[in-house]
Formats: C-alpha cells, sequence, structure tokens
C-alpha cells in the first residue's frame, strides 16, 4: 500500500516521522535521509506563530519536498505516498538529486532558524524553492536558487577537503554536493560539486576533485561524463595542508562556478 514510502526508509535508510500538528492542520507524515532533516520540520511547525508561519510556508512552497499533512496518520501516509508518486522512479533512493536537493533545503532552513537573532525574525529570511520538481531539477546547478544551503558533509573526507569546504563557506559559496572517497582507498578523491545537469545526457556536472599523495594533496576540477575518462583541468598539485592553500583552492572554485552560474 505504501511501497515507495517502505523502500525509502527500508532498504534506503530513510527516517520516517508522524506527528500531530499543534496549529489543528492535522497529522503530518515527513521523511528525510537524516533524523535532524524530520525533526527540523517537525519542530518548527510547533514553534510559535510568528517562527512557524513563515518556516511552514517555506516547506509547503515547494511540492517535491516529502513534508504533508492529512486528516489521519493514514491519510497522511496516503498524501505522502501520493507525492512521491510524483516523482520520478530513479530519484527515489538516497544517493540521487532529489534526496540531495531535500537535505539541502532542510538544512537551508534549520541555518536559517539558528542564524535568526530573536523570535519572529524568521519571515525574510528564507527563499521560496522551486515550487515544482521538474523547476528543482533544472535550477539544480544554478547557485542563485540554493544560496545559503549548507551541504551535509559525509565523513571520512581528506582533512584538506575540509579545509577547503571551510574556505569555500567563508568566501560563501555554494556547494551542491560532497562525496568522500571509498575508506579502503587512500588513492581516491573526494568531490565537491558546483554544479549539477541531470537535465542532460552527456553530462552529471562539475566537481572539485581532491585527493591524496605521499602527504600532500592534489586538487583540480572535472567533468563527469556519460562514458567515463572525466576530463579534468586546473590542477593544483602537491599542496601542503595549510590554510593558505585551501584559501587558494577555495577561491578557484568560487571563481569557476560564479562564472558558470552567471553564463
Amino acid at each position: 500500500m505504501f511501497d515507495r514510502i517502505n523502500k525509502l526508509v527500508a532498504k534506503d535508510g530513510f527516517n520516517l516521522l508522524i506527528w500531530d500538528d499543534r496549529y489543528s492542520k492535522g497529522i503530518w507524515a515527513g521523511l528525510g535521509i537524516s533524523q535532524s532533516d524530520v525533526d527540523t520540520v517537525s519542530s518548527l511547525s510547533e514553534a510559535g506563530d510568528l517562527d512557524m508561519i513563515p518556516a511552514m510556508d517555506y516547506v509547503f512552497s515547494a511540492a517535491w519536498l516529502p513534508y504533508v499533512t492529512g486528516d489521519s496518520v493514514a491519510d497522511a501516509l496516503s498524501q505522502l505516498e501520493a507525492r512521491l508518486a510524483t516523482l520520478p522512479e530513479d530519484q527515489l533512493m538516497r544517493d540521487s538529486l532529489w534526496s540531495s536537493l531535500t537535505s539541502q533545503a532542510i538544512a537551508a532552513l534549520r541555518t536559517a532558524y539558528r542564524k535568526t537573532p530573536d523570535y519572529g525574525m524568521l519571515d525574510n529570511r528564507l527563499t521560496m524553492l522551486p515550487s515544482s520538481w521538474a523547476e528543482a531539477e533544472q535550477a539544480a546547478g544554478q547557485a542563485e536558487y540554493f544560496e545559503g544551503i549548507t551541504v551535509e558533509r559525509p565523513e571520512g573526507l581528506w582533512p584538506f577537503t575540509v579545509m577547503v569546504l571551510d574556505q569555500i563557506a567563508l568566501i560563501g559559496c555554494p556547494v551542491l554536493k560532497i562525496e568522500a572517497h571509498a575508506p579502503d582507498d587512500l588513492e581516491a578523491p573526494d568531490h565537491v560539486w558546483g554544479e549539477l545537469t541531470p537535465h542532460l545526457e552527456l553530462s552529471e556536472g562539475e566537481y572539485l576533485r581532491i585527493d591524496h599523495e605521499a602527504g600532500t594533496f592534489n586538487a583540480e576540477f572535472g567533468e563527469r561524463g556519460c562514458c567515463g575518462n572525466d576530463p579534468t583541468w586546473g590542477e593544483h598539485y602537491f599542496l601542503q595542508p595549510t590554510v593558505e592553500y585551501a584559501a587558494l583552492v577555495a577561491k578557484a572554485y568560487c571563481d569557476h562556478f560564479t562564472q558558470h552560474s552567471e553564463s
């Protein structure tokens, strides 16, 4: 009956949360790739109305977010299953563009709320999301839709990758996705994605690649093609893991992907 919900929870490790709405909207059902995501929506749905209203306007602005209300638990789950049915089947998995953008959207809400100096000041601090999945997919590689969104950092990143991400955050450039190297492969790179192009058949997007070599690090840009053998360019070799070199690589990342978003 709830095949899509069951798959996401049982096979892909999504968190499902059901709760009663404090303001009589009914029963909520929400899915998130982390517990903190569903807890964020749940907590803000029960916040004081001056924070709750803009937060829920933000959540309800996107018909592709897996957060719905219903008249009962069964109805809420039915509404959630129906919403998932509107999405492409290949997106209903943990490592997909949809799950990444969903997590980013809720992370942006969480960050905006934490940075709000006082109660009732969340309004006008949130940018409404693309309303449909088609719009979100098309805009996935465009920085202006996702400014200020904080992508969850996976465990196991190279130390220099963490330093570069810190410097990118200081500059204020968006990061759309982060992939850590395989823990048992000490020659594999981390990938920091600055452009995602799921609407293109021959390219998945562009990234900054960082790998480790004999105590130093290499950084270069790459494009993920459909047939392997990703082309790379803009190499920086044998970098020491210092703040200065991290800032250099971060500036190159921001310069490159800012030009792309403006072109």
